[in-house]
């Protein structure tokens, strides 16, 4: 029964130690600033409701933005396509 029990606690531990390290390198990753000029900015399309962005793509375009107004690219492209009901795309 002792084995069983710290065969278990020593999961738990490794489990969150693991969820530990995943974390810290999520923030670290974030907190660095790798923009390099380029040649265009690219705009994946995500969800719209009758020609409203939804919130996700609405980051996504006001980031673009930013970046075009920074100057790391003088172009944007955003991809995207035309559902079955859509009025616009």
């Amino acid at each position: 029964m002792a084995a069983l029990a710290r065969l278990i606690l020593a999961a738990g531990i490794g489990a969150c130690a693991v969820a530990v390290v995943a974390t810290v390198r999520i923030w670290d990753q974030g907190q660095r600033d790798e923009r390099r000029p380029a040649d265009a900015i690219v705009v994946m399309g995500a969800a719209q409701y009758d020609g409203r962005p939804s919130p996700v793509f609405a980051a996504r375009i006001d980031h673009a933005i930013d970046l075009f107004h920074d100057g790391i690219a003088p172009r944007l492209i955003v991809t995207g396509g035309k559902a079955d009901g859509d009025r616009t795309t």
